[in-house]
């Protein structure tokens, strides 16, 4: 991290915000991939404490954690 500091922002207004500023390394090093086998079988709360572990998050702007998402006591599917 190399500063906290305002930039502009995403809305439409290009106000500045407070922005956490990252310096990239350039190694390119990513985690070790932990497919899960027969996924297909599990059921809803393994896969979705599959999706927290793997870090999955949606492309919005806001990047919310898809297993925030997809589980709902009262829901079926995500």
């Amino acid at each position: 991290m190399v500063a906290i500091a305002p930039h502009v922002s995403a809305h439409p207004s290009a106000q500045p915000e407070l922005t956490i500023i990252i310096d990239a390394d350039s190694e390119q090093v990513s985690a070790p991939l932990t497919p899960m086998t027969n996924w297909q079988d599990k059921d809803k709360v393994e896969l979705t404490e599959q999706l927290k572990v793997m870090g999955l998050s949606g492309m919005g702007g806001a990047g919310f954690p898809t297993h925030i998402k997809c589980f709902h006591q009262n829901q079926s599917t995500c």
